[in-house]
């Protein structure tokens, strides 16, 4: 048997794989329209943002203040003791 048989039809959008009972459809990006009406697309932008916002905002916040801690506790704990140095001469 020709190995070429089998792969004469895979090429990009073609490359095989069929599943019965399944129909797909694909839009061409060259069919679609790039910026329609952008001030239409403000308020979604926002809603996303802040959708975002909402999930990274209290993590960072909390690494923000873990690193502010340590970084007093490290310094606390390199201090020297004044007490270690009261009976030198």
């Amino acid at each position: 048997m020709k190995l070429t048989n089998p792969l004469r039809h895979v090429e990009f959008g073609n490359l095989g794989v069929f599943v019965r009972g399944i129909v797909s459809y694909t839009l061409s990006p060259f069919e679609l329209k790039a910026f329609h009406n952008p001030l239409k697309r403000i308020p979604r932008a926002m809603q996303r943002f802040i959708e975002g916002a909402v999930h990274i905002v209290p993590n960072g916040g909390f690494a923000w203040w873990l690193h502010g801690y340590v970084e007093k506790k490290y310094d606390e704990m390199n201090r020297k003791n004044p007490e270690d140095y009261e009976n030198d001469s």
